[in-house]
């Protein structure tokens, strides 16, 4: 009979992850097996090479799209629906950008790394997925009518702007900054609606449809 597994290959690549995040490429295949427990043999009997462990260490997860944005229909007051999203979003790319840092800087990423785990394809997704919230914002009054594509990528920067200083740029001093729902609350100015303005606004419109 085999052996079974005492650890697994998930439990590996967490260790593996936490390794290239703190060393980058040239922590050794050694120094991980060491850290996971198991001998460098099994490592690569897990992982045909170095650059297979790396970049499935190094691979981005999926975005909880409920988790950070909550349902497509947000309910509620929509300015703290917003500042929870991008707070969602930044903590998102809190994690991701130091793995992005690091896929960067080996030079054979481009070799390995495929399109589908790319992850400009992760931001456009929470990107389109921020839109439909605004949108839905809009289609019951909760927010003016600012083009809602251009409002999600205005929050989408926002949040990579601020994850960037926070998770990569560490030196940054502390504290030289509001807090990021400062910024937040001055993008809402922008799209409060004045109250009672949204209702007028598509009774207008109903008027004009009538013969």
């Amino acid at each position: 009979m085999g052996r079974h597994k005492t650890i697994s290959d998930r439990a590996i690549l967490d260790v593996a992850r936490g390794a290239f995040r703190h060393s980058g490429y040239v922590v050794s295949g050694r120094e991980i097996s060491r850290l996971a427990g198991v001998s460098e043999a099994v490592l690569y009997q897990r992982f045909k090479s170095k650059d297979a462990l790396f970049f499935a260490a190094m691979a981005p997860t999926a975005p909880d799209i409920l988790k950070i944005l909550g349902p497509k229909d947000p309910a509620g007051d929509a300015q703290v629906w917003m500042r929870h999203a991008v707070d969602g979003i930044t903590a998102y790319f809190e994690e991701l950008l130091p793995l992005v840092v690091q896929v960067t800087l080996h030079t054979a990423s481009k070799l390995e790394v495929g399109e589908d785990a790319g992850h400009a394809v992760i931001a456009d997704r929470i990107l389109r997925e921020l839109a439909l919230r605004l949108r839905s914002l809009q289609k019951r009054g909760a927010i003016t009518d600012a083009p809602y594509p251009a409002v999600a990528r205005l929050l989408i920067g926002m949040a990579h702007d601020w994850a960037l200083h926070r998770a990569v740029l560490t030196h940054h001093p502390a504290g030289r900054h509001p807090p990021l729902s400062t910024y937040v609350d001055i993008a809402w100015r922008g799209l409060a609606p004045a109250p009672g303005k949204p209702r007028r606004a598509r009774a207008r419109k109903t008027a004009r449809r009538k013969p």
